[in-house]
C-alpha cells in the first residue's frame, strides 16, 4: 500500500467512504506498517498447549519481537518459558552469567497464581537474519506469582549457533502446557 496525499478539503463537500478510505484509513495503515512492526503470525490458544512454535520465518526484516500473554499450567506460581530457535535444543545459548544453556529462559505466571493473572513477555531478537554472528536476545517480564507482588525481570542472553539465520522460534513452558488464554505474537521489524 502507498502513500497518497492529503486531498484538500472544500466547505459543504460531500465526504464518502471511499474519500475517507483513501484519505484517511489508507494512510494510517501505511503510516502503522512503516512504523517498523509487521505482522508475521499470531497465535492465540483456545485450549491448554505445550508450545507456540513459529516456523518459515523469512528473513525480510531487521530484527523480531514477541509480544506474549502468558500463564502456564504447572502447579505452582511461577514457570519458566524458554525461548529456542531452529528447533535447537543443543547449549548454544548464553545466559546473563555467560554459561552456555539449551534455551534462553525468564519467569511468567504459573497455574498457581492469582485467578485471571497472565504474565506479558516480550523478546527482541536483533539482526535474526545474520549467520555470521551470535544474536543478542533481550527479555522482560511481569508475573505475580503465588505472592502478593509484582515480579519484572530482565534476562539478556546469545543464541551462539552461526550455522543458520533464525527462521524458527519456539517458546515452551518447562513443563505441561501454555493454558488456554495464553496468546503470542512475533513482528518483523525493519
Amino acid at each position: 500500500m502507498a502513500w497518497t496525499d492529503p486531498r484538500d478539503w472544500t466547505t459543504g463537500e460531500l465526504v464518502t467512504a471511499a474519500i475517507m478510505n483513501t484519505h484517511v484509513r489508507d494512510n494510517l495503515d501505511y503510516l502503522y506498517s512503516n512504523a517498523g512492526f509487521a505482522l508475521i503470525q499470531d497465535e492465540d490458544k483456545t485450549v491448554d498447549g505445550a508450545s507456540f512454535d513459529f516456523t518459515s520465518i523469512a528473513a525480510t526484516f531487521k530484527h523480531l519481537r514477541i509480544i506474549a500473554h502468558l500463564r502456564g499450567t504447572t502447579g505452582a506460581g511461577t514457570v519458566a518459558a524458554r525461548l529456542r530457535f531452529n528447533n535447537d535444543s543443543a547449549g548454544n545459548y548464553r545466559d546473563n552469567n555467560g554459561a552456555a544453556q539449551t534455551q534462553i529462559a525468564i519467569t511468567v505466571e504459573g497455574d498457581t497464581g492469582p485467578a485471571g493473572a497472565f504474565s506479558i513477555y516480550v523478546a527482541d531478537i536483533a539482526n535474526y537474519a545474520s549467520s555470521a554472528e551470535w544474536r543478542a536476545v533481550t527479555l522482560t517480564s511481569s508475573n505475580v506469582g503465588a505472592g502478593a507482588t509484582t515480579a519484572t525481570g530482565p534476562v539478556a542472553g546469545f543464541w551462539t549457533n552461526t550455522a543458520a539465520a533464525i527462521s524458527r522460534v519456539t517458546v515452551l513452558p518447562d513443563a505441561n502446557n501454555w493454558l488456554a488464554g495464553s496468546r503470542l505474537t512475533l513482528y518483523g521489524l525493519n
